[in-house]
């Protein structure tokens, strides 16, 4: 890829921030979706944004518009590209214009998209590239491949696609791919609208999905949008609509763990595949690190702990407490006779400096509270005595201080959990 350097040098990356976060509610009740706390150390948005600088693309737009305070504080604090690589990483909020017709809001993927486009105008490019990217999602991709996927074909759009199983076809766009063009694409469709011959394999047992990750010409990404104002989405209009004019479309073909980390059953899952002992995905990475704020924390301290199969973050102390394939955050205390399986706690964002308060830690496991298959979002006081089991198996319920979606507990940001209450 040495000699696609210039080309490099000239892609912007669109990483989209994502609508109200719906479905991972409450935990984007205060924040954006990419701002969401992930695997102890990171945020979200920490992936695509990783991605970009590890394959050289340093002019990266992040999109939001709901709930965006802590992600746009999160980025500043964390990334602070120097003056010698002319890149940056800065957020495209929401902005109102002139136009009465226009909301200020976006009303899709490419609608963003197209209302980010005036910030990148006049910035001297030739021949510039545009990788539109998503803010939630959980893999490592080199896209130095998918542009140089892009430049061979010599096409104006690449899709990045991945093979799926035929019973995941509604979560994904399904692509049909014929040596490596794009012939069709059916956004989230039923299993009876693909048609037999977009199956593949020996057995016809999978099919392409599309990962949500694009690369456009410039150039003809500007003339399609603003030619198209009804365009709203990439996946259900923009993309449909130029493979069934004819447009070639070039498919890039990943093979490599990917999640799409939009619901709370798939964010607890993703989780819980961290901490397997042969897990499909690893943050220990040597050459491809996920970066994070730095944020010069103490070691974790055990006293007579028992610990398996867990990602322990740093400012933790863990004394007389039990802990089972769970991912501990940032500046937690977990107290005598805790027990916490099949959980992730998000830990704190500061440790308390208040008179009288003896343990100093702002997120606190009282003393015996059992925690399991649950997420405890930041900032949280977990009193004595507390059982967060989901003892009825519920599958949705609103609580006083307290969600339960798909089965899972959810305790949302800054929440007191009274002594002995039970979930």
């Amino acid at each position: 890829m040495e000699r696609h350097s210039l080309y490099l040098r000239q892609t912007v990356a669109f990483i989209l921030g994502g609508g109200r976060g719906q479905r991972l509610y409450p935990l984007t009740k205060f924040r954006a979706k990419p701002a969401v706390p992930f695997a102890g150390n990171y945020r979200l948005i920490d992936i695509p944004v990783s991605n970009c600088i590890h394959s050289g693309i340093h002019k990266i737009y992040i999109m939001t518009q709901f709930q965006s305070a802590s992600l746009n504080r999160h980025i500043m604090q964390t990334y602070k590209l120097d003056f010698f690589r002319e890149g940056f990483v800065d957020i495209l909020a929401s902005e109102l214009s002139f136009n009465p017709e226009e909301s200020g809001f976006s009303e899709g993927t490419a609608d963003a998209v197209r209302k980010g486009l005036k910030h990148i105008e006049n910035q001297g490019f030739q021949k510039a590239y545009v990788l539109i990217l998503a803010g939630d999602q959980l893999y490592r991709m080199d896209y130095r491949k998918i542009l140089e996927r892009h430049l061979h074909k010599k096409v104006k759009v690449t899709i990045a696609v991945l093979p799926i199983k035929k019973g995941d076809a509604g979560r994904f766009g399904v692509v049909q791919v014929s040596n490596g063009m794009v012939k069709g694409f059916l956004e989230k469709p039923q299993a009876a609208d693909i048609p037999p011959s977009w199956y593949e394999g020996e057995a016809n047992n999978f099919l392409y999905g599309s990962m949500g990750i694009y690369i456009f010409d410039l150039d003809f990404l500007k003339e399609i949008l603003y030619k198209h104002p009804e365009w709203q989405d990439f996946g259900k209009e923009v993309l449909p609509s130029l493979i069934h004019a004819g447009e070639e479309v070039a498919a890039y073909e990943y093979h490599g763990y990917w999640e799409d980390i939009g619901t709370i059953r798939s964010f607890h899952q993703a989780h819980m595949e961290l901490v397997g002992e042969n897990s499909a995905f690893t943050l220990y990475e040597a050459d491809w690190p996920f970066f994070f704020k730095p944020r010069f924390l103490p070691p974790s301290r055990f006293y007579k702990a028992h610990i398996e199969n867990s990602l322990i973050s740093d400012g933790v102390v863990i004394r007389g407490a039990e802990v089972s394939r769970s991912i501990i955050g940032i500046r937690t205390l977990l107290d005598k006779g805790v027990k916490v399986e099949e959980s992730v706690i998000m830990g704190a964002d500061y440790f308390t400096i208040e008179k009288g308060r003896k343990t100093g830690f702002q997120c606190v496991i009282g003393e015996g509270t059992i925690i399991r298959r649950a997420i405890i979002d930041k900032n949280c006081q977990i009193g004595r005595g507390v059982r967060i089991v989901n003892e009825r198996n519920i599958l949705y319920e609103e609580g006083e201080w307290y969600s339960i979606v798909d089965g899972i507990v959810v305790i949302p940001k800054n929440t007191i959990v009274p002594d002995g209450a039970i979930i």
